[in-house]
This record gives structure tokens, C-alpha cells and sequence, in this order.
């Protein structure tokens, strides 16, 4: 709507509608082949992939040694790229590299799909010196030893929704009118702590970030005794769901309202991932 008027668009998709995604992978699935052929798949005269399996038992494939001959061997620029429905970002091994592939890849979505970037949410980030943000997390290299690691965290927005999110959902639990809107608001919460905990868990320094979350809720749960429904919260009960009591059991920031766990927004097992950098 524009100066009261309603217009129906004639190009693109709905935001936030469910065919979105699907059609942003239908489209971009030739960006992301093009780009690997600049490297990950550039065809060698020898063929140096193998087939191995991790330690989950998945069979993967090994291109390393392909890489480190086009490395030695070529002057090509080594560029890798992630993306997520219409989300991606392309990485690159210095700046002069960075800055031609943007170029290069402007053009190509625009001649080869008829695609215009979004300028303001575009641009070329020093990962040494600066954090980028990709689908609610910001990232950057930081020296470890003679390499370099990944250093992750939640953003700083997507920090202050959880935070909302799960202070609303405490309070729900707080002002229950009976033992039936109890039972539906703890699971409703505990589900939304999962879910938070499931995501991001794979930042490597998310449990700095959910430990600042989790704080006000901890100290909103440890004055509970004096509210108005005078609801009572002890710190010892029985779990009787195994995975609330495998992944969060040995907390000593659980809780129970009338014999109903709470899963600690602050604690979680295995909640980061370690990566490390080429």
C-alpha cells in the first residue's frame, strides 16, 4: 500500500510466504554450482577425490588434495560459498580477491537471472577485523596458534528477541490461572528453550550468550515464591522426560512448579561447536 492505494506486485515473492524458500533454491541452485566451478569442482587433469567416512558414518567426499594441487599449481582464486534460501555469502582468501568476486557476481546474477542484489545488506567484510552477520549469528576469524578460528556468536538482535521471548513465556508461567494453563504454558516454554538451545547452538561461544539471557529469567524464577499466585518454585523434583533429563539433569538451574521441570535457559550440553580454519 502506497498514498492509501493497494498495488499487487509483479515480480518476486512473498516475504516470509512458505513457497519463498523453495523458489529462492529453484533459482539460486545455478549460483551456487557456478561458483563452485570456479573452484571446489574445477575439473583437474588427474582426478584426486575420494570417498571416506566420518565418524558419524557418513560417506563424504575428499577433495583436499585436489585443492592443494590447484593451489600449487594454478593461479585460480579459491572461493567457497554458503547459502540458505536467499541468504549466502562467499568466502575468499584476501581482498582483491573478494572485491573482483563481487563484481563478478553481480553481473552474473543480473545478465544469467534477471537478479539485483540489495546494496544496503551487500558488501565485502574483513573477517580478521570484523564481525559478519549471517542468519542470526555474527562470525569472525580470530588467530588461534598459526592458524585461525571461528569465533561466533548470537547477534545482537536476535539476542534481545530471545530475550523477550522468554521473558514473556516466564511471566506466562508466573500468572497461571490453573493447573491446566500451567502444564500448557511450561511446555510452550520449555518447547521455545529447545528450540533457541537446537539453533544456535552452533555458535561457538553461544553459552556466553545464553548465560546473559538466562540471568533475568533465573532471577525472575528465584522471586516466584512472593508473587501474586504465590506460585511456588522448589529446586528439586523428579524429570520424567529422558531427554529434558539427558541434556539438561545435572543442572543445578532447574526448577519445579508443582512437580513440572523447567529447562534452564543458561545451561544446555554440547551447546557449541568447535571449528578451526584452513
Amino acid at each position: 500500500m502506497f498514498n492509501d492505494i493497494v498495488t499487487s506486485p509483479e515480480t518476486g515473492t512473498p516475504q516470509g510466504g512458505i513457497l519463498s524458500p523453495l523458489l529462492s533454491n529453484i533459482v539460486l541452485n545455478e549460483l551456487d554450482w557456478w561458483v563452485a566451478s570456479q573452484w571446489e569442482m574445477m575439473p583437474t587433469r588427474v582426478d584426486r577425490e575420494y570417498s571416506k567416512t566420518d565418524k558419524k558414518g557418513n560417506v563424504v567426499i575428499d577433495r583436499s588434495q585436489k585443492w592443494t594441487m590447484l593451489r600449487e599449481k594454478s593461479e585460480l582464486k579459491e572461493i567457497y560459498i554458503v547459502r540458505y534460501a536467499d541468504d549466502f555469502k562467499i568466502f575468499c582468501r584476501d581482498y582483491h580477491t573478494a572485491k573482483k568476486t563481487y563484481t563478478a557476481v553481480v553481473k552474473w546474477l543480473k545478465e544469467r537471472l534477471s537478479l539485483d542484489i540489495s546494496e544496503e545488506k551487500s558488501g565485502i567484510t574483513n573477517l580478521k577485523k570484523n564481525y559478519m552477520e549471517f542468519l542470526g549469528l555474527k562470525i569472525r576469524a580470530v588467530p588461534k596458534g598459526k592458524k585461525f578460528a571461528v569465533k561466533s556468536h548470537m547477534t545482537n538482535k536476535a539476542k534481545n528477541r530471545a530475550k523477550k521471548k522468554v521473558a514473556e513465556s516466564t511471566k506466562r508461567i508466573l500468572n497461571h490461572n490453573d493447573q491446566k494453563s500451567l502444564d500448557k504454558n511450561i511446555s510452550l516454554h520449555n518447547s521455545l528453550i529447545c528450540g533457541l538451545h537446537n539453533y544456535y547452538k552452533m555458535a561457538t561461544h553461544v553459552s556466553a550468550d545464553f548465560a546473559e539471557i538466562g540471568y533475568p529469567i533465573q532471577k525472575m524464577l528465584s522471586g516466584a515464591n512472593h508473587n501474586s499466585r504465590q506460585c511456588s518454585v522448589e529446586k528439586s523434583g523428579e524429570i520424567r522426560s529422558r531427554f529434558i533429563a539427558d541434556n539438561y539433569g545435572k543442572s543445578k538451574q532447574m526448577r519445579w512448579i508443582h512437580d513440572r521441570p523447567i529447562i534452564p535457559v543458561a545451561y544446555g550440553r554440547n551447546l557449541s561447536y568447535k571449528i578451526k580454519l584452513q
